[in-house]
Formats: structure tokens, sequence, C-alpha cells
């Protein structure tokens, strides 16, 4: 946008640099991310090359382009690779806490079963105990039957 007797105003469409630039810099190379920067385009706007330098130029740059993506084709193998490893894992940690539940519940039903056998003990020892108490015409037991500790 511009208003009439003034500059236009630029917007730079920058795009950010990634620690994979950074490393390729350090290296002596360059990225799209590193030429897209503010003073990388202001000087290729001053240097005008020949035909034969832009067609040199370009040929690097799709050199390097091809390099990115193949290692960014590379990441993403990896990062799918790492993906099938993480389902399977959450598969495996699935199928361990159905067999941990399943375990549980049968601890559960055993408990209950051990609980309803005491009890039936109990009740069967305190059914004797009375029987006993009526043959010998104990009347007035000295300790409670009913609330005693096994």
């Amino acid at each position: 946008m511009s208003i009439q007797g003034s500059s236009p105003v630029r917007y730079a469409a920058q795009v950010p640099l990634s620690p994979l630039d950074h490393k390729i810099a350090q290296g002596g190379g360059t990225t799209s991310a590193f030429d897209t920067l503010p003073q990388r385009i202001q000087q290729s706007k001053k240097h005008k090359p020949s035909a034969s330098e832009r067609i040199k130029e370009l040929t690097y740059e799709n050199g390097y382009l091809r390099e990115e993506i193949a290692i960014l084709r590379g990441n993403q193998r990896g990062a799918i690779a790492f993906q099938e490893d993480v389902c399977k894992a959450v598969g495996l940690a699935g199928n361990a806490l159905l067999q941990v539940k399943k375990a549980v519940q049968q601890v559960e039903t055993g408990v209950q079963q051990v609980e309803n056998s005491m009890q039936q003990k109990s009740d069967t020892q305190l059914l004797m105990d009375r029987r006993l108490l009526d043959y010998w015409e104990i009347k007035e037991p000295d300790f409670d039957l009913e609330h005693r500790i096994l």
C-alpha cells in the first residue's frame, strides 16, 4: 500500500530459521530460509548476475534444495517409524492393562469367595456353639457369641 508522494511499504515474508538451517550455515552452506533474509535479498538486488552466473546460482540452489528435501524425507521416515513404534507400545500397554484388569477381577472374585466361606464357617460355628449351650442347658453365656472375634 502506498500513499502518493511517499515510498511504498514493504512486507518481507521471512521464513523462520530452523536448527538445520544453522547447521548448514556452519558448514559453509546456505538454505532458502537464509536466502529470504532481508539483507540477502538486498545484496542480490545490488548485483545483477549474467545469464551464465544465474544458471550457476540456480543450479547451486537447486542442489541444496534437493539436499534439504532429502534430509526432510529422512526425518519424515524417522518420524513415521517412531510413530509406528509408539502405536505398538500403546497397543502393548493397552493389552497389559486389560490383563491386569482381568487379574484384579480374578483376585476380587477369590477374595469374595474366601470371605463368603469364612462367613459360612463362622455361621456354622455359631450355630454349633448355640446347640452345645442348649444341650448343656446353659442359658446365660458368659461371653457374646454374636460379636466374638475369630
